[in-house]
Formats: C-alpha cells, sequence, structure tokens
C-alpha cells in the first residue's frame, strides 16, 4: 500500500508506503529502491530529487541524495506521519505521539508539546505559524521554533511538563537558579521575556490541564 508520493516531474516521481521500500518513476517504468527495513514509510517529500526525505514508523528517517538513501539518527521513536520541506535546512515533521520534529540542516531535533495527540499532518505558514491536525480533530498552532526558544513550559527538558517544571520557574523567578538559555526559555511560559510566579503558576495550570503556555494554542473539535 502506498501512502504517501512526491511529484518533481512527469519524469521524477517518488513514492513511499509499506515493506520499507520508495517507489521511483522514471516517465516509462516504476523502480524499487530496498531502505532495508520492515518500517512502513509513511511520508516522503524534499526539495529536489537529489534532496529528499522519508520519515516511518518507530521515527524511522531516511535521506536520498541522488544516488543511495541512508538511515540517519531520529530524535523520536514515534511514527513520523508527515513530513513538511520548505528547504534543505528547514524540515518539520508530525509524529503519532504528539511530537513535532524539526531539521536544521545539520540535526533533527523534537520539539515537545503539551499534546500527546496522534498528529497526521504538519505545515507552516508565511507567517512562521506552525499548524498540526491529528485524530479525533485535534489541532496544534504554535510559532516556528527561534533559536530552539520554545516557550512550553518542559523546564527540566524530560519531554513531560509536571509539577517539577513550575517548581523550577519559581526558583528560576526568584533568582535562586542560574537557568540556561534554554531553561529559562521554556519557564518564560507567557512569553513576555521574563520568568515570574506568574509562569510557575500557568506551568502549573498547564499540569492540571487548566491552561497551556503562550507557544501553543490548542483546539479540540
Amino acid at each position: 500500500m502506498l501512502v504517501s508520493i512526491r511529484v518533481f516531474s512527469n519524469q521524477s516521481v517518488f513514492a513511499s508506503g509499506d515493506y520499507g521500500f520508495v517507489r521511483f518513476f522514471n516517465g516509462s517504468q516504476w523502480s524499487l529502491y530496498d531502505l532495508d527495513t520492515s518500517s512502513p514509510l509513511l511520508t516522503i517529500d524534499g526539495v529536489a530529487d537529489n534532496d529528499l526525505w522519508v520519515g516511518g514508523s518507530g521515527g524511522f528517517l531516511a535521506h536520498f541524495d541522488g544516488t543511495e538513501w541512508t538511515q540517519v539518527s531520529s530524535p523520536t521513536t514515534a511514527d513520523i506521519s508527515d513530513l513538511h520541506v520548505i528547504s534543505a535546512t528547514e524540515i518539520y515533521g508530525a509524529t503519532r505521539r504528539g511530537g513535532l520534529i524539526f531539521f536544521d540542516g545539520d540535526d533533527w531535533h523534537l520539539v515537545h508539546t503539551p499534546s500527546v495527540a496522534e498528529f497526521n499532518s504538519v505545515f507552516k505558514t508565511q507567517n512562521d505559524r506552525i499548524w498540526m491536525a491529528g485524530n479525533r480533530g485535534a489541532v496544534l498552532s504554535f510559532h516556528s521554533p527561534d533559536e530552539d526558544c520554545i516557550n512550553n513550559g518542559d523546564v527540566n527538558g524530560d519531554g513531560i511538563i509536571t509539577a517539577a517544571d513550575a517548581q523550577l520557574a519559581f526558583y528560576i523567578a526568584l533568582g535562586l537558579m542560574s537557568p540556561t538559555f534554554e531553561e529559562e526559555c521554556a519557564a518564560d511560559c507567557n512569553g513576555d521575556g521574563i520568568v515570574t510566579a506568574a509562569d510557575a503558576q500557568m506551568i502549573f495550570l498547564t499540569v492540571l490541564g487548566q491552561g497551556n503556555c503562550v507557544s501553543y494554542l490548542i483546539s479540540n473539535f
């Protein structure tokens, strides 16, 4: 079964699907690339037919340079359901465990979100806003990562938002700890550039499911 396709021209068509194969059409016939994996390849996209990416179940990621496919290190073990390629140095991916993955030209990164939705689609708009959609009507919208500054409340960077994160934000607000750039940014829940007790409170409300930080807007239809 094929689940994703990327067309560059009538003589250059790539399709991905089950059994770890990528299909290629050269204008007259189809051929197969065997990526040496049993993982279903759920999404394929790229800037050119010599700069192509595929993502799949279990966090599988591979890159095509026009000659061969190479598996690369993935920041997630969740199924990668969609890739949205902006350029060779800006790629976004949706996962079926509530996460966003991001490629900066050198490495893939995992951006934690306060959602555990099974996302199936991701898209970046011209105003630098990321939209993700998934099962049961889940929709997630937030600004693009800026210098890896994500105001998501996950202060300790363990991938989940808990009361411990609220406590760390409170320590930062009181000047009881010297945070890293990432810690201070995550603790700045309302995105106003400073960490206060109000940020700690909002992170705690996020834990209780009664709010969320400024980088994220979640709605369910």
